[in-house]
């Protein structure tokens, strides 16, 4: 990525990942045409310059607007019912591959604002709510619960996502981010 090679340990801290972190280097390619390659690991946080753009939004932001006005969402009615599980994993790969899931708008040592990213987050970002019976599964409500609460810009994600689950009525996915962010 960006003309640097990485190895990954997609399983995490393994006995694999333990021996290449106490040998400091690992060999890759093939076995006759193998090269050894120093590591370093990535840290569990990076920061980086906030934007123009991420602090002009931020500057559009009046105070006595609502929290909600901040936020941008979408509704998709889903055509095949999911599990909890399967959608949580595919937004935990997703956000694995994506750091904008994984990033804070915090103040910097200097001033200002940076934006953080975290490796990893503490909790998959999906919120799963089931709808009684009786009660509609409405797209607009649904966005107005998920986005109306305040954004803490500091604690990643400043991404919502949420399943209703009406049963046989259906599910929708509604998801919203911080306007900074989206």
């Amino acid at each position: 990525v960006g003309g640097r090679d990485y190895v990954v340990s997609p399983r995490g801290n393994t006995q694999w990942a333990r021996n290449a972190r106490a040998a400091g280097s690992v060999e890759l390619g093939p076995r006759w045409r193998g090269r050894e390659v120093r590591i370093t690991e990535v840290p569990d946080t990076e920061t980086h310059p906030a934007t123009r753009d991420v602090v002009r939004l931020l500057r559009s932001a009046q105070p006595a607007m609502p929290d909600a006005a901040h936020a941008v969402g979408l509704a998709v009615r889903l055509t095949t019912p999911t599990t909890r599980e399967t959608l949580t994993g595919i937004l935990t790969r997703l956000t694995a591959r994506h750091a904008a899931l994984r990033t804070a708008i915090v103040p910097a040592a200097q001033g200002g604002r940076e934006l953080r990213v975290d490796r990893v987050l503490p909790q998959p970002p999906l919120r799963w709510t089931v709808v009684p019976d009786g009660t509609p599964l409405d797209a607009a409500e649904g966005l107005r619960e998920l986005l109306e609460p305040a954004f803490d810009l500091a604690a990643p994600p400043l991404w919502r996502f949420e399943l209703l689950d009406g049963g046989e009525r259906g599910q929708l996915l509604v998801y919203g981010a911080h306007h900074a962010v989206s």
